[in-house]
């Protein structure tokens, strides 16, 4: 099973980089790709393993439990995201985002609870 997930995986992520493809191509020169590729090569290579293991464990996840739960869950990450966009990035409003985020999350969370029952 760990093979068709995988295979799942690499099939999702290339539909989805030869998508984006051609739009970083349009607004950027193969020079600032390979600079930004020089200067933060390890950010990005941790970035898209970290992504394609998070996505692995969400799907193991759904394998264990409702999906219910996994999504209710999954959508806590919209918190960080926020959070993350406030502090690191410097996007205003970021308390809001923050705050509003997190009432979201608890909504969902409090909805699959409720189809527990």
């Amino acid at each position: 099973m760990a093979t068709a997930l995988l295979a799942y995986i690499i099939s999702l992520w290339s539909c989805i980089a030869s998508i984006l493809l051609p739009y970083v191509l349009l607004y950027r020169s193969p020079r600032q790709i390979r600079d930004a590729w020089k200067r933060r090569w390890g950010i990005l290579l941790a970035s898209g393993l970290f992504s394609i293991g998070a996505y692995l464990l969400i799907l193991f996840a759904m394998r264990l439990t409702q999906v219910s739960y996994i999504a209710a869950l999954r959508e806590s990450s919209v918190i960080f995201g926020a959070f993350l966009g406030w502090r690191v990035l410097g996007e205003p409003f970021g308390g809001q985002r923050v705050s509003a985020a997190a009432v979201v999350t608890l909504g969902l969370i409090m909805l699959a609870l409720a189809m527990r029952g």
